[in-house]
């Protein structure tokens, strides 16, 4: 993939109204690339996207790239029209694809969009360790049916179903629990209630790792942490009539995993599966839900790193297929 498309992936989907068009005047800016580690990444294609009214695109978006120096910086001095900028790096062989957002200069003084050599930095995330494991986009094609209201129901990671006598599944590694009043269909209240089978098993919630702007191919950490592991989530959404709907959903919100653990006696962990889901888990009023989840099938490595090419499960749907690590 060149530099230009993994740029304007960010930005075709955020088109604004060129209402900050006007004569050309420079854009002065210098795009830093480092890695997970905060160490520079030299040699590198940094690139960026501007708004050139005079370009002979059908968008009117000029693409161009420059090569980091020794200290992963690469410096631009382009001319635009308008004043927005997107700015990316081609990920190099080892590191997962990146770009760091998009960002709107204010009006030019003396001919030069401010602020005058604003620096964007562009992380890069290394390829470490990717792993075969089970991973499923659930319901990314349709949405999955919860199989009862105010009853338990179980779901085997392993099967990507819920359990019998729902589905093929054997193990309820999560348990979900749907609750609703419905008034009408501008009126009610549902909630989703998740819980675990074992004692030890459970969620570590986590916001997007990166700073604003900041997308990566690879979406959360590494490893799934050791300890701080919740019993529970519970996912609210209700509507009244004449206001909006209130959905407890969050785009930014991805969680860790935890199941099938065995405790000793003194409560430590002596086996468990680790594993996470990318992104929020999302649920409606009539019962259906939507997520995307990772299980390590290796008792007590923490790695959740995957391998989009060594998928343990298929479901047999296309939808289903999970290419982020």
């Amino acid at each position: 993939m060149n530099i230009g498309n993994i740029i304007l992936l960010a930005s075709a989907l955020l088109l604004p109204s060129l209402a900050s068009c006007q004569d050309k005047a420079k854009m002065k800016f210098s795009v830093l690339v480092v890695d997970d580690e905060g160490n520079p990444v030299p040699n590198c294609e940094a690139g960026a996207i501007i708004f050139d009214k005079s370009t002979n695109t059908r968008s009117g978006y000029k693409r161009t790239g420059k090569m980091t120096d020794a200290n992963g910086i690469a410096s631009f001095e382009l001319s635009s029209s308008h004043s927005r900028v997107s700015c990316g790096a081609k990920a190099p062989e080892g590191y997962y694809r990146s770009y760091g957002g998009e960002f709107f200069f204010k009006d030019p003084i003396s001919g030069v969009w401010q602020p005058e050599n604003k620096q964007f930095k562009v992380v890069l995330n290394k390829i470490k360790n990717p792993i075969a494991m089970y991973a499923v986009s659930v319901g990314m094609n349709g949405k999955v049916e919860i199989p009862a209201i105010g009853k338990p129901c179980g779901f085997d990671l392993m099967v990507s179903d819920w359990v019998a006598p729902h589905g093929k599944g054997k193990v309820s590694d999560l348990v979900f629990h749907f609750t609703k009043e419905e008034r009408s269909r501008r009126d009610y209240d549902a909630k989703l209630t998740i819980t675990f089978s074992n004692k030890g098993d459970g969620f570590v919630g986590i916001k997007a790792p990166f700073e604003k702007d900041q997308k990566s191919q690879l979406v959360m950490p590494y490893e799934a942490p050791k300890q701080g592991y919740q019993s529970k989530i519970v996912k609210i959404t209700h509507a009244k009539p004449g206001t909006a709907t209130i959905a407890g959903y969050d785009k930014n919100q991805h969680y860790f995993l935890r199941v099938r653990t065995v405790l000793d006696k003194k409560g430590n962990v002596v086996s468990a599966l680790y594993g996470k889901i990318q992104g929020d888990i999302q649920f409606w009023r009539s019962k259906v839900t939507r997520f995307t989840h990772y299980l390590n099938p290796t008792p007590n490595d923490r790695n959740v790193e995957f391998d989009p090419k060594k998928n343990l499960i298929d479901t047999g749907h296309r939808g289903h297929k999970v290419q982020s690590p």
